[in-house]
């Protein structure tokens, strides 16, 4: 009889230590996975701006997007750089036709004015050679109220000054047009002959534009053509337009009275994708930080990397790496602008005004200890023991089933003794 109740308690006490191990692992395992689901989201959130037309866009966003992925960042979002905004000319100028058929001069006039201007502006964007033809000869009919009725036998007065310019105008950028006798009034057609003469008895040149490698120029509306552009034209003014992906348009109405006049191009202006945007989008996603990766065509092309903090829309840091080449600068700037995005987030967190640090920020300290643990446990004992109570349980756990071991082992030697 008393062996078997040794026996018996002997059985619940191995019970027991097996439910008290178990009941450790899954403590430490649900520690762990609720660990998992409250984690933060990363502090910084990639945005790789995209240049399509131009040259290695696609490996730059392939490389951005395996250092976003080492670094643990998350998803990259790609996005487009702002289009400018869309030409009008030609629609002002739909209506300005409309009117002069109306002979509603001064209507076409007002049409016409702000037309002109955006294709000065612009180069001509938007528009063809006839379109930018017609809208300096219809100005000229409204100032000049060429109406439909028949002229005298000895011919028409004098044109206005700014009236016989722009017939000039239109005849310099279309030497070679004829105007249909059913579309024009008779005044039209005898002023555009005139001008045609003119332009004619002037003599003509030749129009030489000479810009980057990988830019479309466009002269008088004419299709775009790869860089340099040759162009034999008539004295008087034209439009130039020079385009490259990534860049501002570089637009000049020029004059051309030599023989010869040739025309470097300047290096144009990037175009860019604004702080205050990525930091619009990063705030969406609950990110402390934009993290922009933005293509620079060029020779070399380079990936500019910059940090935009989103409450404030402020740039950080930037720095602009070769994308040709090893991968290792990419990401390089990609772990040392995330490195800051993160130890300025821990320190917001912290109650630390970052906005308003000094550059000491913009080089991280050295980073602490995991194993630090923050304070002493001399000092918050409280905290010291939340923080490591998976570690606590586990130790008592392991203690508690050492004692109830140790008791079946001494039941054991008792039972073998007797």
């Amino acid at each position: 009889m008393p062996f078997m109740c040794h026996l018996g308690l002997r059985k619940r006490l191995l019970t027991c230590a097996a439910s008290a191990s178990a009941l450790c692992l899954l403590l430490v395992q649900e520690r762990s996975a609720g660990a998992q689901i409250v984690a933060s989201p990363p502090a910084s959130h990639p945005i790789y701006v995209s240049v399509p037309d131009a040259a290695m866009d696609d490996s730059a966003r392939k490389t951005f997007v395996a250092a976003a992925a080492k670094f643990g960042l998350g998803p990259v979002e790609t996005a487009d750089l702002p289009d400018p905004p869309a030409p009008v000319a030609a629609k002002g100028l739909t209506a300005a036709v409309a009117r002069c058929k109306d002979l509603s001069f001064d209507e076409a006039q007002r049409l016409l004015v702000p037309a002109l201007a955006e294709a000065e502006a612009t180069g001509a964007a938007g528009l063809s050679q006839e379109q930018l033809c017609d809208l300096h000869l219809y100005s000229a009919m409204a100032l000049d109220r060429a109406d439909w009725r028949d002229l005298p036998e000895a011919g028409p007065a004098a044109p206005a000054p700014e009236a016989w310019r722009a017939y000039l105008a239109s005849a310099v950028l279309c030497p070679g047009r004829q105007l249909y006798q059913r579309t024009f009034p008779p005044l039209a057609l005898v002023r555009y002959a005139a001008a045609v003469a003119e332009v004619q008895r002037r003599g003509a040149g030749v129009l030489y534009v000479q810009a980057a490698s990988d830019a479309l120029i466009c002269i008088d509306g004419r299709p775009c053509v790869p860089s340099p552009a040759s162009l034999a034209a008539p004295y008087g003014e034209h439009f130039i337009r020079v385009q490259r992906p990534g860049r501002l348009p570089w637009t000049q109405k020029v004059p051309l009275t030599l023989s010869r006049l040739e025309i470097d191009v300047p290096d144009q202006t990037f175009k860019t994708y604004s702080d205050n945007e990525a930091a619009a989008h990063a705030r969406r996603m609950s990110a402390a930080f934009a993290l922009v990766a933005e293509l620079k065509p060029g020779n070399p092309v380079l990936l500019e990397l910059r940090l935009v903090d989103v409450p404030t829309g402020r740039r950080i840091d930037s720095t602009r790496v070769p994308v040709t080449g090893e991968v290792g600068g990419v990401h390089a700037a990609v772990m040392r602008l995330d490195e800051q995005a993160r130890r300025r987030d821990l320190r917001a967190q912290q109650g630390h005004d970052a906005a308003n640090e000094g550059a000491e920020f913009l080089i991280a300290p050295a980073p602490t200890k995991a194993s630090d643990g923050g304070q002493p446990a001399s000092q918050d004992p409280s905290g010291w023991a939340q923080k490591r109570w998976p570690m606590l349980v586990a130790v008592g756990v392991v203690v508690a089933t050492s004692l109830v071991l140790s008791l079946a082992v001494a039941l054991d030697d008792k039972m073998a003794v007797q």
